[in-house]
């Protein structure tokens, strides 16, 4: 099983940690800003969490994120295409915003990836042992 982790960064400042859960859930949760720095830390194990964990279920916690940067945009649709092509099951986000939560879900339509957005962790948590 891959190893949690928390890398602390500074252009974005923030944080983002990655850790099994549950089963095949991960949860990955951002706190302060959201950058392509901070973004591509996740990008860089994606492929091994996908290989460890076969049909991964993807919690991705951003409640306590303060800014989102448009570069991270490039890092994020890497990690999408990895989770589409290496077996990802569910990918739930959970975003208190509405405006981004509407963003989430165009572009799960978009892509026609298994992405849903939630207000809390619980509903999302529900949603991927579901």
């Amino acid at each position: 099983m891959f190893a949690p982790r928390t890398d602390r960064l500074t252009n974005p400042p923030g944080e983002v940690t990655t850790r099994p859960l549950e089963g095949s859930i991960v949860e990955t949760k951002y706190v302060g800003e959201c950058g392509a720095e901070t973004v591509a830390k996740v990008l860089a194990y994606t492929p091994e969490v996908l290989e460890q964990i076969p049909g991964t279920r993807w919690l991705l916690e951003m409640s306590e994120v303060t800014s989102a940067h448009v570069d991270a945009r490039k890092p994020g649709g890497e990690i999408l295409r990895l989770f589409r092509e290496r077996g990802g099951e569910r990918f739930a986000i959970v975003v208190p915003v509405p405006a981004i939560r509407m963003l989430i879900t165009t572009v799960a339509f978009a892509t026609g990836l298994p992405i849903r957005s939630f207000d809390t962790r619980e509903q999302a948590l529900a949603y991927l042992r579901s």
